[in-house]
């Protein structure tokens, strides 16, 4: 990273359900267009330091973000966007902000090689045939 400090990062994860937590409830933000986004601030690291607020935020696809979530972005001062999606989600829909703007991307394809199986369970669960079986199957060959 260029920063020895970043000021902000989204980083948006793939989309597939998520359990909310009431404790997450307070780390909210509001980010229209973009589906569960919370600021990771306040979270413990596995050597016992904390995250600090406005610093790491996390967030779903940002496929659909409205030009006023875009506005909110550079409001908080998000410099880089670490895109967790295959090639194939990140450019299925991509978020484009105007004229090239907009923070840095960083694309680090994590589940490159399960990008079919991924689409897979997408479409079962969206055409309502992902039996709980095979999608516990699916989920600990993939992740």
């Amino acid at each position: 990273m260029k920063q020895a400090i970043l000021s902000s990062i989204l980083v948006a994860f793939l989309a597939l359900p998520v359990a909310a937590q009431e404790h997450e409830t307070a780390r909210f933000v509001a980010l229209e267009g973009v589906k569960n986004t919370r600021d990771l601030g306040g979270l413990t690291t596995e050597h016992g330091r904390m995250v600090r607020t406005g610093q790491l935020i996390r967030s779903g696809e940002i496929d659909h973000i409205s030009p006023d979530g875009m506005a909110a972005l550079e409001d908080m001062s998000v410099s880089t966007i670490i895109d967790l999606r295959t090639t194939k989600e990140a450019t299925r829909q991509p978020a484009e902000w105007p004229h090239g703007s907009g923070p840095e991307r960083v694309n680090l394809k994590l589940l490159e090689a399960e990008s079919d199986k991924i689409d897979e369970m997408r479409n079962r669960i969206a055409s309502g045939t992902a039996e709980a079986a095979w999608m516990d199957q699916s989920f600990l060959e993939t992740f």
